[in-house]
């Protein structure tokens, strides 16, 4: 029995001592619900992509409610935040696998899945947890020879039950209707602590975990078979090896340009058609409106996007067109018919796409894209380059065509999206780019938005959706200051399955900083010559982002 000091009162010593027990308790998650509280069984909460400077918050939501999670992390990842994967463990929570650089399984051989499989269970391990043996293939791509390879390796292969896809930057209140609509016996839930919408996931933790446990659900981990089981305290952690020496982050850094911005859509087109194209897209580098959707038609004839003049073919960007073989060319709004002339001459066919102004034109480009219709389209303003530019690589490779609009709307917006058959609108940007007012008159669409704080951030959350779609963790980088780079680095960026981020020309933006982190990008390509992007930039992007001043 613990003897008290004769001055220290009962109600003094009582309140000290719950203290100190709630001090405790918040070091790691809280019991669970007692288990008559457990009649429909457990479910599991998994997130994927981590650890990121998102996962902190995460791991927050989840103590504050006593709730453990499994967590897939990326091997690169891991090694650069080996605290945060001891934090989960210390806190109950699983460390599971999502490969080494987030690979898509079925486009490895089987030595490559095995070798990134261990190397991020080795990652796990020398951070300082204990690894469970269960893999969760990237992109939920998987087969059969996968799921074999994993288990013949000793893994258990792990996809998932109910999927809120919150990486599309849906409002927490969606995310967690989603769940919580479909909510099961042994339900395995997806969520993901890597990515820049983290932050809605949060603020959705507390609807799903109250309403689980309301229905009489318990929260459980992964275990190495794959299965929901309730969690047990966690072992001790394995203390870490010694801390490596700490290295500047360094990528592999390219830039594709030319001697101005048409010499650079060419150098892009040979980069990216080396073996040539049966068609091309072709809009004035003078001004921007009119060729703000051309990147998906680009897109959709499988051709590249290069510049001219308004009223002369350039020599390079005729030679060119040569080199490719194309036997159709779309021109796009405002450029003369003497370019007309000049392109048929060289025996090819030509295509006008034009309308009375850069909003009507961005629907005739539609026209030619969408043909009977499409399931959705991507909504800009017309006002401004960047955002347009952000979309282009994503809309380029889902087949989604780009509308124009007004700040404020347009009064035939509603008219152009009926008739191209939308069920769904994306608006790209914040409320001052495309107002709420501006989406008023849609009817019977689902509309989202996807937007940041500025330019530069809202091209990351694009840069997250095309993670989403598969497209790798490499990126290209463009000026968000110009717009002529970008129109053609869009169509490259979707033909290379590559995101696309804007940064400024003179110092790299510290959002593209924080995504190429957080993405474990180890290869970058920056679009347009030193006028553009300075090579501080590149400087930037090869020795270390937090280093600016040493590349002054």
């Amino acid at each position: 029995m613990l003897r008290r000091p004769r001055w220290w009162s009962r109600t003094l010593g009582a309140a000290l001592i719950g203290g100190l027990v709630l001090s405790l308790l918040s070091l790691g998650p809280a019991p669970q619900a007692r288990a008559a509280d457990c009649r429909r069984g457990h479910i599991a909460l998994t997130f994927d992509d981590g650890p990121s400077h998102h996962t902190p918050s995460v791991l927050d939501a989840l103590r504050r409610r006593g709730v453990p999670a499994t967590f897939f992390v990326v091997g690169q990842r891991v090694r650069s935040r080996p605290s945060l994967v001891r934090r989960q463990h210390r806190e109950g929570h699983a460390v599971a696998n999502h490969t080494y650089r987030h690979e898509r399984l079925t486009s490895l051989s089987d030595s490559r899945i095995r070798s990134t499989v261990g190397a991020t269970h080795r990652a796990i391990r020398e951070a300082g947890a204990p690894p469970v043996r269960a893999v969760r293939p990237p992109y939920g791509a998987t087969s059969s020879r996968v799921r074999r390879v994993l288990r013949d390796a000793g893994y258990a292969h792990v996809l998932w039950t109910v999927d809120p896809q919150d990486w599309r930057g849906y409002s927490s209140s969606t995310i967690a209707r989603h769940v919580t609509a479909r909510l099961a016996p042994g339900a395995i839930i997806l969520l993901h602590d890597g990515g820049s919408t983290t932050p809605k996931t949060v603020g959705a933790l507390p609807r799903i975990i109250d309403t689980a446990r309301a229905r009489g659900y318990c929260f459980g981990l992964i275990d190495g078979r794959g299965r929901v089981v309730a969690p047990t305290p966690p072992a001790p952690a394995t203390p870490p090896p010694p801390p490596p020496v700490q290295v500047a982050p360094a990528q592999e850094v390219s830039r594709l340009a030319g001697a101005d911005r048409y010499a650079t859509a060419v150098a892009v087109s040979q980069a990216g058609w080396p073996q040539g194209a049966e068609a091309a897209v072709l809009a004035t580098g003078q001004d921007y409106p009119d060729a703000l959707a051309a990147s998906v038609l680009a897109g959709a004839v499988d051709g590249p996007l290069l510049l001219s003049t308004q009223d002369r073919l350039l020599p390079a960007v005729a030679a060119e067109l040569a080199r490719l073989g194309v036997e159709r060319v779309f021109v796009i709004g405002a450029i003369s018919e003497t370019v007309d002339e000049a392109l048929r001459s060289l025996g090819v066919h030509t295509r006008g796409v034009r309308g009375r102004d850069r909003y009507e034109t961005a629907v005739r480009v539609a026209g030619q894209v969408a043909g009977a219709g499409t399931e959705g389209v991507y909504l800009v303003t017309g006002e401004g380059f960047a955002d347009a530019l952000a979309v282009g690589s994503v809309a380029a490779g889902q087949g989604w065509p780009i509308l124009l609009t007004p700040a404020r709307g347009h009064p035939l917006l509603p008219t152009w999206i009926d008739a191209l058959g939308a069920e769904r609108v994306v608006v790209v940007g914040g409320t001052s780019a495309v107002s709420d007012a501006a989406l008023e008159g849609l009817i019977d669409v689902e509309v989202e938005r996807i937007a940041g704080a500025d330019r530069t951030a809202t091209a990351v959350a694009v840069a997250q959706v095309a993670r989403g779609r598969g497209y790798g963790a490499d990126p290209l980088v463009v000026s968000g200051t110009t717009f002529a780079d970008g129109l053609a680095g869009g169509v490259l960026a979707a033909r290379w399955q590559r995101p696309l981020l804007l940064t400024g020309g003179d110092r790299l933006a510290p959002q593209v900083h924080a995504w190429i982190n957080d993405e474990g990008s180890e290869r970058v390509t920056v679009l347009g010559g030193q006028a553009v992007i300075s090579e501080g930039v590149v400087c930037q992007l090869r020795t270390g982002y937090d280093r600016p001043d040493a590349c002054d």
